[in-house]
């Protein structure tokens, strides 16, 4: 018999990974488990993170703050 003991959900914030976000509950607590969210922000210029002025430093905060109000 297998164990969960976590489960590590990954986003790129798409309508996809929502669907699994609702999967990772759902086993999460059928488990009785801990859900952990992950989000890489590989690229901080990129579009889905809004238009900024300044700075990489600028736009990686940008995309730092986004993600946590994802």
């Amino acid at each position: 018999m297998v164990q969960v003991q976590n489960i590590l959900w990954l986003t790129d914030f798409s309508e996809d990974s929502a669907h699994a976000l609702a999967y990772a509950r759902m086993l999460a607590e059928l488990c009785k488990t801990k859900l952990y969210l992950m989000h890489v922000i590989e690229n901080p210029t990129s579009s889905i993170y809004g238009q900024v002025d300044g700075d990489y430093l600028a736009m990686e905060t940008n995309a730092r703050e986004k993600a946590r109000a994802w």
